[in-house]
């Protein structure tokens, strides 16, 4: 099963996604799950019906809670023709996701040393290659999926400490501010 996590809107290219999806789908019993919405959705399912691939195709819409989902995904897929940092290739990462990506921005830091595969960004070609070769290859998903998820631990541990921090230090404010009136020098 595949899934996209992304706003519907050009800049993402969900329709590389239907293609490519559309070239490999015949060959196997694949889904896609599309999640998210945007001024795009109703071009993407109508594109989806003209592929044929409509009856294997969900569009989910958005969730408060994406993790589920992706949790049941096999690959992921982000197909943007220019990104920063990616959220949800973060999220389909830190979920334990094999993940697709096109080489823009803070893609390649992200996925670099075998933690996802990329493709050119102006090449949906390679696109479809990096998909077939994740679907046709259990290991190698497990491989990337185990990397990106070690990744993701380590280099975001320290958002965990500054949360830890951020907590204590409000809660050692909302205990002085509620000293306020009082001779707390006594």
């Amino acid at each position: 099963m595949y899934t996209l996590l992304a706003n519907f809107n050009p800049m993402k290219r969900v329709d590389w996604l239907l293609r490519a999806f559309a070239a490999i789908a015949p060959k196997r019993r694949l889904r896609l799950l599309l999640l998210g919405d945007g001024v795009e959705r109703a071009r993407l399912e109508r594109q989806s019906e003209e592929l044929g691939i409509g009856k294997s195709t969900q569009f989910l819409g958005r969730h408060s809670d994406v993790r589920p989902i992706l949790w049941a995904a096999d690959v992921g897929a982000l197909c943007s023709r220019s990104e920063g940092c990616s959220n949800a290739l973060l999220e389909q990462m830190a979920s334990g996701v094999p993940v697709v990506a096109s080489a823009v921005g803070g893609t390649p830091e992200l996925l670099s040393d075998g933690r996802g595969l990329m493709f050119a960004a102006d090449s949906i070609d390679g696109l479809v290659s990096a998909l077939q070769t994740l679907v046709a290859d259990l290991r190698l998903r497990e491989t990337l999926a185990r990397r990106a998820l070690e990744f993701v631990r380590e280099s975001r541990a320290h958002q965990r400490t500054v949360a830890r921090y951020e907590s204590e230090f409000r809660a050692i404010a909302a205990r002085s501010t509620a000293g306020r009136g009082r001779d707390v020098c006594r």
